[in-house]
């Protein structure tokens, strides 16, 4: 397959159930297309495409892109993107299909700077909730990074999606053996025993650092390491200690400068052992966790089942020592009666005989006359009130006129630096072939909300103009009024860009 040529095409179907809808994203490794349901109207999935080469794909290419349809799939986690399918285009390409997310990753969050404490805490929850689950599996994630984690908007708020578990390690497990002194992971958050190339060090705590980073950045709006390149990152994040928080970001609560220092220790042994520790020190509050799977009992879970002795496990309000139950003894034959007074019997039995048969032979008691009770006499020397007089109808009620709606006030006028502002986002895109990030540098710096959200168009604009469309999603989703949603959306059509509510 040649470099530049897509593995799917618009209109093509794909194991007869998904019909491909556009390119959503292109990156080394593979593409991302949105297809919709050919037999379910209204469901929509990516599906994601392992690229080919030449000289066809190697193991361990396989082995990591089936690794993520199993990891998900085994976890089955609310915040770990969900897996449909897995399997083989007619190409030879293998395919993944995966529930189709809309909202923007985290590194596009960050890029408008820092996040309250309260918004951080509430993301890195779920990140921490679903990193739980499959450290609990036996999984490490290993290549945790903003791009990585996506946020969806919802009615109940923004609900986190973790990616990409493609270059996850199983912990005690060879199915991929990586070598020693190779990195894998993302350098900016990688931990030091990953930037040294210790693979067999790798574990829990490896997500341990990388969480710990991107909650530094995401409280303080900068990197913990950061440099000019990649090999003087991965120096500084093995040798070089980074600005504590407190100095970068001060003003969070004491809690938030202990979690994430000790999460950045070089020394795996002087991190927490856990991601739950992490997120309970940070955030104050234990990690949410779902209901574990259920494993195969030698006992009933608790559902009574016909013909089926309950065991002792389950026995309500047994006690620790047996009571012995009593010999079953044979009825004994009542005594016959003594002759003398089986004639006693007889007699009484007559008596109770003839009662009966005169209590229903007397006539009824007629029924007593009803008594009508009089009202007590008034006290001496009170005079009664006189009967009051039903209240007569009151008038119906004149219909309230109508009320005068005042008249809408006037569109705020744009402040002189606002309007300079925007005329200058306005130049920058359509002068520069790559635009977005001056014009989110301009579009912080804005005062008023209508200028924010006329920025807001051009930012999405200029994502489109660069092909980055969850960028350009993502802007569209902020517009609020209608014709600047549509002002975007035919803008980026221009551009070839198909942006979709």
């Amino acid at each position: 397959m040649a470099e530049n040529s897509t593995a799917l095409e618009v209109g093509s179907k794909v194991s007869d159930t998904y019909e491909v809808v556009r390119l959503i994203g292109r990156g080394g490794m593979g593409e991302v297309w949105l297809a919709r349901h050919l037999r379910l109207p209204g469901k929509q999935v990516a599906i994601k495409v392992l690229h080919t080469r030449a000289g066809g794909l190697s193991t361990e290419a396989l082995a990591r892109f089936k690794r993520e349809a199993e990891v998900a799939t085994r976890i089955g986690h609310p915040n770990i993107v969900e897996v449909h399918d897995y399997n083989t285009l007619a190409s030879g390409a293998p395919y993944l299909v995966l529930e189709f997310l809309q909202g923007e990753s985290l590194a596009a969050r960050l890029r408008f700077g820092a996040m309250p404490f309260d918004e951080v805490t509430a993301l890195i929850r779920q990140v921490g909730s679903a990193l739980d689950a499959s450290h609990r599996a036996g999984v490490v994630h290993r290549d945790l990074k903003p791009d990585n984690i996506f946020l969806v908007p919802g009615p109940m708020g923004v609900q986190v999606k973790v990616l990409d578990f493609g270059i996850s390690k199983v912990v005690a497990s060879s199915t991929l053996q990586t070598a020693e002194e190779v990195l894998v992971g993302t350098p900016q958050y990688m931990s030091p025993e990953q930037a040294v190339g210790h693979n067999k060090d790798v574990g829990p705590q490896t997500d341990v650092f990388a969480l710990g980073s991107i909650a530094y950045e995401m409280l303080s709006g900068q990197p913990a390491f950061t440099a000019e390149s990649v090999a003087k990152v991965v120096f500084r994040i093995a040798y070089e200690q980074h600005t504590p928080l407190a100095q970068v970001k001060p003003g969070l609560p004491e809690r938030a400068y202990t979690a994430v220092e000790r999460a950045l220790q070089k020394d795996k042994a002087l991190r927490y052992d856990s991601i739950a520790a992490f997120i309970a020190e940070l955030t104050g509050q234990p990690v949410p966790r779902t209901q574990p799977p259920a494993t195969a009992s030698s006992e009933p879970s608790g559902v009574a089942t016909p013909g089926v002795a309950t065991p002792d496990s389950l026995a309500w309000g047994a006690t620790a020592q047996k009571t012995p139950a009593a010999p079953l003894e044979a009825p004994r034959a009542a005594p016959a009666p003594r002759s003398g007074l089986r004639y006693l019997f007889a007699a009484l039995a007559a008596v109770a005989l003839g009662a009966a048969a005169f209590a229903l032979w007397r006539p009824p008691t007629p029924a007593p006359a009803p008594v009508t009770v009089a009202p007590p006499p008034a006290p001496l020397g009170v005079t009664l009130p006189p009967p009051v007089p039903p209240p007569e109808a009151e008038p119906p009620a004149l219909a309230p006129a109508p009320a005068v709606k005042p008249a809408a006030p006037a569109a705020k006028k744009l402040s002189p630096s606002d309007l300079a502002l925007l005329a200058e986002a306005e130049q920058r895109l359509a002068e520069e072939a790559t635009p977005l990030r001056r014009v989110q540098q301009l579009l912080q710096k804005l005062e008023s909300d209508a200028a924010v959200q006329r920025a807001y168009v051009l930012a999405g604009l200029a994502a489109c103009k660069e092909r980055d469309l969850s960028n350009a999603a993502a802007y569209l989703a902020k517009v609020a009024a209608r014709a600047d949603k549509n002002r975007l959306k035919a803008g980026c059509k221009k551009l070839d860009m198909e942006l979709l509510e």
